[in-house]
């Protein structure tokens, strides 16, 4: 099985015009039923793998979601034309420490 985080046409082949989600309401609509997560953490975070200040953005749910996306992206079919907008929950938060 390919790796599905870069295989756009394997990601394709998976959700393009099949019954469940979320290809059924991308194919529909051009864009998710439901918004993925998203964390922003403008001073980057600490993981059980270490420090990441680098790393702003950190998708919490929605990877089919955005797998998908990426597929159409890739195609520049429905959603994933350019220019094409997507709404997201967006979380924010910032480093303890600069609290004080």
């Amino acid at each position: 099985m390919p790796d599905s985080d870069e295989d756009p046409e394997f990601n394709f082949r998976v959700f393009h015009g099949k019954e469940f989600e979320p290809g059924r309401t991308m194919d529909a609509t051009g864009t998710w039923n439901i918004p993925p997560v998203i964390l922003e953490a403008p001073d980057g975070l600490l993981t059980d793998t270490g420090e990441h200040p680098e790393t702003r953005y950190w998708l919490i749910e929605g990877h089919q979601r955005r797998r998908y996306l990426h597929a159409l992206a890739f195609h520049q079919v429905g959603g994933g034309q350019p220019g094409f907008l997507h709404e997201v929950f967006l979380l924010s938060i910032r480093d303890a420490r600069s609290a004080s």
